[in-house]
């Protein structure tokens, strides 16, 4: 159990944010936080920005309490992205492992690798446990030589799946203006496959 990381007031961060925030000391960015993250979910408020709401949908289309834009969420909310983490609590930790500054102080062995993750929410260097393969990462990511899950390669034979784009040779979320070019839903001006979520703070 981690403590001393930080107050209860609640964030949230991108799911992006999550994945890429895993570094070793000399603060080298990498992807993936494998079984660390969890999505952000209740706490919600009422989305639409005005719409009034039946059924569970707003005039806009929307469920209650998700969003595309900051404009769909009430009372302060934010609209956070599937996927993302939703920060706060009694340490304001979100990832549970031993305090870490480097991948060799988590250990671990090739069979059961163990990385130095930053945690999205208090900071701090948590240990992780590491892939072993590509089916252990999430969509349009791929298991790296130390374990974490980074963004796939990609190029003409290899494209990448729907709502992401080969950018530099890697897999990213498409950009969006509007639902039209996603396959799913057009959220924050990224393509995402479900509606992002209201988020309120703290009270």
């Amino acid at each position: 159990m981690l403590a001393g990381c930080g107050g209860g007031e609640k964030t949230s961060a991108s799911a992006t944010e999550a994945t890429s925030g895993a570094t070793e000391t000399g603060g080298a960015s990498e992807t993936g936080v494998t079984g660390g993250v969890s999505a952000a979910s209740s706490g919600t408020s009422g989305s639409g920005s005005g719409a009034s709401s039946s059924g569970g949908e707003t005039t806009a289309g929307l469920p209650e309490g998700q969003c595309r834009v900051q404009a769909d969420c009430q009372d302060a909310g934010s609209c956070a992205p599937p996927g993302s983490v939703s920060c706060g609590g009694a340490t304001g930790c979100n990832l549970n492992g031993e305090p870490c500054e480097a991948d060799a102080t988590c250990g671990g062995t090739p069979g059961a690798p163990q990385f130095c993750a930053q945690d999205p929410c208090c900071g701090m260097g948590v240990c992780q446990p590491g892939c072993l393969d590509d089916l252990e990462c999430g969509l349009a990511q791929s298991c790296a030589a130390d374990g974490r899950c980074v963004a796939a390669a990609c190029d003409d034979q290899a494209p990448c799946p729907d709502n992401f784009a080969c950018t530099a040779g890697s897999c990213a979320r498409k950009p969006c203006d509007g639902d039209v070019a996603c396959a799913g839903v057009c959220v924050l001006q990224q393509c995402q496959e479900t509606f992002g979520t209201c988020e309120l703070p703290a009270p």
